[in-house]
């Protein structure tokens, strides 16, 4: 039989043709990327955290300092992109900003940064479930004048928590 045999049953040819379409569309919307021209654009530097006893971290990460790189972000970009190299979003002054997951494959930490440099608090983003009536979106408590996104776990393997570290910005 093919698809067009007068002896399938009506509901078969419509469920099929209906299969067709979704599943490209499907495969466009979980598919992932290793750049973006954003992701080309946001300058990478060594960034570095000190905790609250003088002992520093330092990383390289991407820099999303204009309205584009900030909007972008990690939307789109495969799981193992996420894993290298985090994003200091940098707002130009306090400010407080809402983060989505829309288009992110991989779960995120978050640290939100205040006018001191302190991290003021940590928290794990998950990605939009499809078909999920309300997407999450995540806001700081208080204005900010950075945030950093990192794979999950980043800030725990590294043991930076909340209050004890701050973002110290290259000149």
């Amino acid at each position: 039989m093919s698809i067009t045999d007068p002896g399938r049953p009506h509901w078969v040819l419509i469920l099929i043709g209906a299969l067709a379409v979704a599943a490209p569309l499907q495969m466009v919307a979980r598919s992932c990327v290793e750049s973006t021209v954003e992701w080309i654009a946001m300058e990478s530097r060594e960034m570095t955290l000190v905790d609250e006893t003088g002992a520093t971290l330092s990383f390289h990460a991407k820099i999303a300092d204009d309205g584009r790189e900030r909007a972008a972000g990690f939307q789109h970009m495969c799981p193992q992109v996420i894993a290298k190299m985090p994003i200091v979003f940098l707002f130009g002054g306090a400010y407080r900003p809402t983060f989505h997951m829309r288009n992110v494959h991989h779960a995120l930490d978050i640290a939100f940064i205040a006018d001191d440099g302190r991290i003021d608090e940590i928290r794990r983003m998950d990605p939009y479930v499809v078909g999920a009536l309300k997407q999450p979106v995540y806001q700081p408590r208080i204005p900010v004048y950075a945030a950093i996104e990192a794979h999950t776990g980043f800030f725990d393997e590294q043991g930076v928590v909340a209050g004890a570290w701050r973002l110290v910005l290259p000149d």
